[in-house]
């Protein structure tokens, strides 16, 4: 979470400080005396057609983020808006406890967007919408040990009870999305930077836990045996629902992308 916020606060500086150079420029701009005479009207009309010539329709750009590494697609309609397409996808692998349980977690992330991006200004500030479809999961598995027992529902299970702990965490495939950024402009051809920050709401977590059989449980069939799995399936059943009832509230996903874009 620290190594998060920092690269979001780094980001939105670095996004910033270009958009405030940008606002700097166009104010020096406006500033300017503005004379019209007959003599300047070529030179005008010149500029017309340096600004027709270097207008672009389409953009593409490679980032990088809390999406994972993305490219986007941007193609002019208005003026001032772009459609924008993009897919994203990575899968890292860690350590992590949820509900007092410490998993072998992968995050396997994967999203494709389609945005709409309104540039209120002209320039490269955007303000941006839409949706994606939402693949991201988390896949999480617990080993009991001959030394650590695994706590499901407040019951100690050994290794010889339980062979692994397994979680699956998924959300809304359908995710609204609403943010802010610059770049992906369409508006002048050329090498830029482009930065996100928004917010996706995938709703809340779908959690689902399962336990194997551990070295004791093996022998399918031996009612005994078969009553004792019984009641661990009761337990894992009641942690399910403890644990999505401790990040239920996990119901908004932060966006947060860097990279570079080139306008054709």
């Amino acid at each position: 979470m620290r190594k998060l916020l920092l690269s979001t606060i780094t980001a939105t500086l670095l996004a910033t400080t270009l958009f405030a150079e940008e606002t700097l420029e166009s104010v020096e701009a406006l500033e300017m005396p503005q004379t019209t005479t007959q003599d300047e009207t070529p030179k005008e009309e010149s500029q017309k057609e340096e600004e027709s010539t270097n207008q672009g329709t389409m953009n593409i750009a490679f980032k990088g983020g809390t999406l994972g590494m993305g490219i986007d697609f941007s193609y002019i309609i208005l003026d001032n808006l772009n459609l924008r397409a993009n897919i994203n996808g990575f899968s890292y692998s860690t350590d992590e406890e949820i509900d007092d349980i410490k998993y072998d977690l992968d995050l396997d992330l994967m999203s494709v967007g389609i945005l709409a991006d309104y540039y209120p200004f002209g320039g490269t500030f955007r303000l941006s919408g839409g949706a994606y479809y939402n693949n991201n999961e988390f896949k999480g598995k617990a080993t009991p040990t001959d030394t650590i027992n695994i706590e499901i529902n407040n019951v100690n299970y050994s290794a010889s009870d339980i062979g692994h702990l397994n979680a699956n965490i998924d959300f809304d495939k359908f995710a609204p999305y609403l943010g802010l950024g610059w770049g992906n402009e369409t508006s002048k051809k050329g090498l830029g930077f482009t930065f996100d920050l928004g917010v996706m709401y995938h709703g809340e977590p779908n959690v689902d836990l399962s336990a194997t059989r551990g070295s004791s449980l093996l022998n399918i069939g031996n009612p005994i045996v078969d009553a004792a799995y019984e009641i661990i399936t009761q337990n894992v059943e009641a942690q399910e629902q403890s644990t999505k009832k401790d990040i239920k509230d996990f119901k908004f996903y932060p966006v947060v992308m860097i990279g570079l874009n080139y306008t054709f």
